[in-house]
């Protein structure tokens, strides 16, 4: 199992869409999927509240099913929150020599300040 801690800017969070956002770990080669194990996530609030209107999740394909989601009501929070990340279970897609991706949507939100960091423990498996 590999760990790793990712910081995550509020110019990311705010870029974030349904199809783009940061890549938590790189794609690791064909015939090869990244199979999330268990995340968290550490909000820090700033000075101004964000709007997501959707869940955030960690995607290893470009459709709608993360692998593991936080709800948008923590990322909104008017307080800094460090929450474990929901498993989808057996909904969560894996993807052949994909990038495990930050991201959410449907759309960007245009305010909100704070940073985020997330821990992700995954590992490599075959497909």
């Amino acid at each position: 199992i590999i760990t790793v801690r990712v910081p995550v800017s509020s110019t990311e969070l705010l870029a974030i869409t349904t199809a783009t956002g940061p890549v938590i770990v790189a794609a690791p080669g064909a015939g090869l999927s990244i199979q999330v194990i268990s995340a968290a996530i550490s909000y820090s609030f700033g000075t101004q509240l964000y709007g997501f209107l959707s869940d955030l999740g960690l995607y290893t394909d470009s459709g709608s099913f993360p692998q593991y989601t936080i709800p948008a009501a923590v990322m909104n929070s008017p307080s800094s929150e460090f929450r474990n990340m929901d498993s989808n279970g057996s909904s969560g897609k894996l993807s052949s020599n994909t990038p495990l991706v930050f991201r959410g949507g449907p759309d960007n939100v245009s305010s909100g300040d704070g940073d985020a960091t997330l821990e992700v423990a995954y590992r490599i498996v075959s497909i």
